[in-house]
């Protein structure tokens, strides 16, 4: 009950500040995620370099901030295209910086470092731009909603999943996961999605109903995926700085690979 307890304040405390600086302006969102993405960095290179310390020097959090920065200047229209050409050299030295490693294995460490910019930086970076889809000004409506489903679907599948959960979904990666959770998740995640048509109106009602779909099976998918990472690290958790929650990447698993989904679905069918 006390795990609970300190899930749910936690829960409310980070809901508030997320749903703020979502709700207020591109620069808010922007901040907000951009410390999320180095945190969410930190703890992944943290996880992947844990025997061999020395590769953890950070330049990857840096090129990936520089991504995810470049990637919302572009696509907010502050500038053109040209932009994520600044990107090139912080690409380039995660190579070069290999040749004055003693690292027996510089290739392995360069593959952990660009996967870390595809798996991270490019998703929050993707999530953000939900909110110029289509317009040419920030709005809200579509990256707020795309939280609300996210929380739903997760609510929905550990509330449900708890209670009735018998049949699993996928044992060998996470053996608490159910069918039950998972449509219990989908089934709380489409109803939040027919209110944020009431109120959202940037979108139709079967295409929120659609970004539910989408939600409940990508974020499930991104759930196993960083469960499937840590159970590789042997570690439970991603880090400790949420109480009851463990780190930012186990709280964010679902969007890195749902966000992208959605950009997807939306540029081409909305």
């Amino acid at each position: 009950m006390n795990n609970f307890l300190t899930r749910v304040v936690t829960a409310i405390f980070f809901g508030i500040v997320f749903i703020s600086g979502i709700y207020y302006n591109e620069y808010t969102l922007t901040g907000l995620f951009a410390v999320v993405l180095v945190v969410c960095m930190m703890e992944f290179n943290k996880l992947i370099f844990q025997h061999a310390p020395g590769q953890n020097d950070h330049w990857s959090v840096i090129a990936g901030l520089v991504l995810f920065l470049t990637v919302m200047l572009t696509i907010s229209g502050i500038s053109g295209p040209d932009v994520l050409a600044v990107n090139i050299p912080f690409f380039a030295f995660i190579f070069i910086k290999q040749l004055y490693s003693k690292y027996d294995r510089p290739f392995r460490a360069i593959a952990y470092k660009l996967s870390s910019l595809v798996y991270l930086a490019l998703p929050f970076a993707l999530f953000c731009s939900l909110g110029f889809i289509h317009q040419e000004v920030y709005n809200h409506e579509i990256t707020l909603g795309f939280m609300f489903l996210l929380w739903a679907n997760d609510s929905g599948a550990y509330l449900i999943g708890m209670s009735l959960g018998k049949h699993k979904l996928f044992e060998r990666i996470s053996p608490k996961k159910s069918w039950e959770g998972f449509f219990g998740g989908l089934f709380v995640a489409i109803g939040i999605a027919v209110i944020c048509s009431l109120f959202f109106t940037t979108l139709a009602v079967q295409h929120w109903i659609m970004m539910a779909v989408l939600v409940t099976l990508f974020g499930t998918f991104g759930d196993l995926v960083e469960s499937m990472f840590k159970r590789s690290m042997n570690v439970k958790d991603s880090g400790n700085l949420l109480p009851g929650h463990g780190g930012f990447l186990d709280r964010f698993d679902g969007l890195l690979i749902a966000a992208p989904m959605v950009y997807t679905y939306l540029v081409l069918f909305s």
